[in-house]
């Protein structure tokens, strides 16, 4: 094996030579420490670079991570202590499907929404509306003077719902 500076790694296979690029736009991210344990959601906002696992929601400058690092410094968003199932970037909000709840993801805050558990799926309806999919059903929220309120749970929906998806706008 041969690593050239340029980020290319040679490698003698059984059928010939294959090179490897090391310096390419995929990063891998180990815990070699065990901090954040498994990711299940991520996502990139305003340069920061949140990591959403089965111990809370992290984050980093995007531009901390490199393939070249063998760690990347990431830090944990006070008060996200849990499982954070979904990130969604909602015009501008940041917002956190959690075991715990709904959340607002802030700079270095995150503020809760809703309290019922297990948010796995978060999408927008129309303009001012909110669905979030959670382990018991779908609930509505609405936007009302720039924060949002609990509207109503959907009663024909009582099993887990981790996907959402709008087919038609005429529906709620």
């Amino acid at each position: 094996m041969d690593y050239a500076p340029n980020g290319k790694l040679g490698i003698g296979m059984d059928y010939g030579i294959t090179v490897l690029n090391l310096m390419n736009n995929i990063t891998y991210l180990y815990d070699y420490k065990g901090d954040f344990g498994t990711a299940y959601t991520a996502i990139l906002k305003d340069s920061i670079f949140y990591l959403g696992t089965n111990q809370g929601l992290y984050k980093t400058k995007w531009d901390n991570l490199n393939s070249n690092k063998d760690e990347t410094n990431f830090s944990i968003i006070n008060g996200s202590e849990g499982q954070v199932w979904s990130l969604k970037n909602i015009d501008g909000t940041l917002f956190c499907g959690h075991d715990k709840g709904l959340y607002i993801v802030g700079n270095n805050s995150i503020k809760q929404i809703s309290s019922e558990p297990g948010v796995w799926a978060i999408q927008p309806y129309k303009k001012d509306y909110l669905l979030t999919g959670n382990y018991n059903g779908i609930n509505v929220f609405k936007r009302v003077n720039n924060s949002w309120e609990f509207l109503k749970k959907i009663d024909l929906i009582r099993g887990s719902v981790n996907q959402i998806e709008i087919e038609n706008d005429q529906f709620l």
